[in-house]
């Protein structure tokens, strides 16, 4: 009779795994764990209650549970090795097996985006990096994948912890549902809304200097990435939510930024496995309880503004422009999608523009002819040395995209999932219901498209990319292309002219090791960088 009841558990572990193999568990696996151990329960109550006491029925149904697990693994760990549709594509053992194992590489060292590197140069331009995650270094595939035409969606990641529809633009992954919210957002970013949001930028960025130049005057060492972010976050805080950080007045980080950073590891690390990701909150200790002091103060932020009412013309905010709006206004879509969106406004227009303006005077201190250059071109734009956001310096965008070319904000692939009919790339087949991605930083320095692809060279984008504007996707393409790059390039604009129209910047020891401490989580999270600053004379 147990011997039977073993064959059972067996079979009911074979056929659970035939019916979920197309099944994305990542947003079940709660659900079936809850399942799961409540069969156990009743099993062990029902033992009690008939047969045995508690002791045996509790041994009994324990012996049963692991038969049925190790069924499921072993059932798991042979279909994708030998039976999987992608199982002909080359790509390390491990990856195959679990993404498990990009997790444990990534806990050790974040830095996903140079395993990938080197998985490609070992196995070619299609490597299997998990189980049904392939990663492709194709300049065919970028817009197969990520244009606007593509069929492909955004992949289960980004919907880690909230059900579709429930959370921010962000984590939509319905190309309809994220077009119809999209509206409302590219309506903040316009040429009206951007002109309002520019005095505060202009500053928070003159708050941001008078601060360097204080520590100047102290003989201090200036921390370039510290002063940036304080600048972006103080920046979206204000035109995003109405409300700024305040850290370039008090000299201090706010706990809600320095959660919020501490956190991110959680997305970019334990978000390879979005299923871990779930599980974890649900485990005592599992919890991070920084990410909670950022939410409580987006949860603050949200209440104020949506007892405010309208905003004055001259005082608008990207929140306060989605409250008013027909599509996302208060009372339009869930209450969750609004604290997301808060959340999306601070997180995503804060920390990947300031990573970029710590890249590009990391490399301009590295390249003194450029850094003299673009000074040069700045003094000759500028002579009264008062930037103004209205001109255009278009030497100025270019070290900026260089450094995004060299250092994108995402270093990694964006994960996009394929039409249930597949997709054929470069001749070969790619089966429905796979992840696919690019790898942003492998293509944006991949020899075959790009003149001298690993040095830092503005003039490119003067003289023209030819194939490279093809691959260049530093803030991605089409439906789901970031709504606030327009905000970006002004506050990046802004900063670096600003900054190097008034100090001499120069290196301030060795940086050699600089971009070699860079980790990838998600988003690249970019080291101290202690610059010399010299007041420049009127």
């Amino acid at each position: 009779m147990e011997f039977r009841e073993h064959i059972l558990s067996s079979l009911a572990a074979v056929i659970f795994l035939r019916a979920t193999l197309y099944t994305e568990l990542d947003y079940q696996v709660i659900r079936f764990v809850n399942i799961f151990l409540s069969l156990c329960f009743f099993n062990i109550l029902f033992l009690v209650l008939h047969t045995t006491s508690f002791l045996p029925a509790l041994l009994h149904t324990l012996s049963l549970a692991a038969t049925f697990l190790i069924t499921l693994t072993l059932g798991i760990f042979l279909h994708r090795v030998l039976f999987h549709r992608i199982n002909h594509f080359p790509g390390p053992f491990l990856a195959k097996v679990s993404k498990i194992y990009t997790l444990i590489i990534c806990w050790r060292r974040p830095r996903r985006f140079e395993y990938h590197a080197a998985w490609h140069k070992q196995h070619g331009d299609i490597v299997r990096i998990g189980p049904r995650d392939l990663s492709i270094n194709s300049i065919n595939a970028v817009a197969l994948i990520y244009g606007s035409s593509s069929p492909c969606q955004k992949a289960s990641f980004y919907s880690q912890s909230i059900p579709e529809g429930y959370g921010s633009i962000f984590s939509i992954r319905n190309k309809k549902l994220a077009a119809h919210r999209r509206r409302a957002w590219d309506r903040t970013m316009s040429g009206v809304n951007l002109a309002t949001y520019t005095p505060r930028l202009e500053r928070f960025s003159s708050l941001m200097l008078q601060r360097i130049g204080e520590q100047v005057e102290r003989g201090q060492e200036v921390d370039l990435t510290k002063m940036l972010r304080w600048f972006t976050f103080d920046a979206i805080g204000e035109v995003g939510m109405g409300k700024s950080y305040g850290m370039l007045d008090t000299n201090k980080q706010h706990e809600a930024v320095e959660a919020l950073l501490n956190s991110q590891w959680w997305v970019g690390v334990v978000g390879v496995t979005p299923w871990v990701l779930r599980i974890l909150p649900k485990v005592p200790m599992g919890k991070d309880p920084g990410i909670y002091k950022f939410m409580k103060w987006t949860h603050d932020q949200v209440e104020l503004k949506t007892k405010e009412g309208v905003e004055k013309d001259d005082e608008k905010t990207i929140f306060g422009l989605l409250l008013e709006d027909d599509v996302t206004g208060y009372g339009k879509i869930p209450q969750s999608c609004l604290l997301d969106d808060a959340r999306s406004i601070v997180a995503a227009g804060s920390d990947t523009t300031a990573a970029t303006m710590s890249g590009t005077f990391y490399f301009l201190v590295h390249h003194p002819e450029i850094l003299a250059k673009l000074r040069q071109t700045l003094d000759e734009v500028f002579p009264n040395r008062k930037y103004d956001p209205k001109v255009h310096v278009p030497y100025l965008d270019a070290c900026i995209n260089e450094t995004m070319r060299l250092q994108p904000p995402v270093p990694c692939g964006l994960i996009r999932t394929t039409p249930m009919e597949g997709l054929t790339i470069d001749g070969v087949y790619i089966p429905g219901d796979i992840n696919v991605s690019v790898p942003t930083q492998l293509i944006h320095r991949d020899p075959r498209i790009w003149k001298k692809p690993n040095d830092y060279w503005p003039e490119r984008w003067i003289e023209g990319v030819g194939e490279g504007s093809k691959v260049f996707m530093p803030f991605t393409i089409g439906s789901y292309a970031c709504t606030g790059k327009p905000l970006a390039w002004l506050e990046m604009r802004m900063a670096v002219a600003k900054t190097l129209l008034r100090f001499d910047v120069e290196k301030l020891g060795s940086l050699d090791d600089w971009e070699a401490r860079i980790d990838d989580y998600f988003g690249a999270q970019v080291p101290e960088l202690k610059l010399k600053f010299t007041e420049r004379n009127a």
